[in-house]
């Protein structure tokens, strides 16, 4: 039996229509796809920057060991974290503070002046303060909480 000119023009359309819809189909899924993935990659960088103040800051303190070499200090105005190292007999600090809605460190001789935008950026960062607490304890705030931290020192901590 022989279709008519009618009926496959029917059937041109019904073909048609059919790969329309599934075309329609795949670009939605497509665009909810990224847009999901686009969520999940902001998600992902504000976990990552909430939790990196505080994991950097506590990991450097870690690596500093005796008592009285991490201080709070002010840095032309600004509250920094200080740890005094010496290398070959030459005096070395270590800030870290918050310069321009990030966190920086800078690395330099005590005796030498230098100026906050000198230092390395580390992470971004709204809040960062620092309260000493005594005993070597001292407090760190961030944007997303705070932590104490305090040198690992095989020396007592004095009461």
């Amino acid at each position: 039996m022989m279709k008519t000119s009618q009926g496959q023009k029917i059937d041109t359309i019904f073909v048609l229509g059919i790969f329309c819809a599934f075309a329609a189909m795949v670009l939605m899924v497509l665009m909810l796809s990224g847009r999901m993935y686009k969520n999940m990659i902001n998600l992902s960088d504000t976990g990552y920057n909430d939790h990196t103040s505080l994991s950097y800051t506590w990991s450097r303190v870690k690596n500093e060991d005796e008592i009285g070499k991490i201080y709070i200090d002010d840095f032309r105005g600004i509250q920094a974290l200080c740890f005094d190292e010496e290398y070959n007999g030459v005096s070395y600090r270590t800030m870290i503070y918050i310069y321009d809605g990030r966190v920086h460190e800078l690395f330099c001789q005590k005796e030498l002046s230098f100026s906050p935008e000198q230092g390395t950026p580390v992470i971004e960062a709204e809040k960062f303060s620092l309260k000493e607490l005594g005993n070597g304890i001292i407090e760190v705030t961030t944007d997303t909480g705070s932590l104490l931290v305090y040198p690992r020192s095989r020396e007592k901590i004095p009461t």
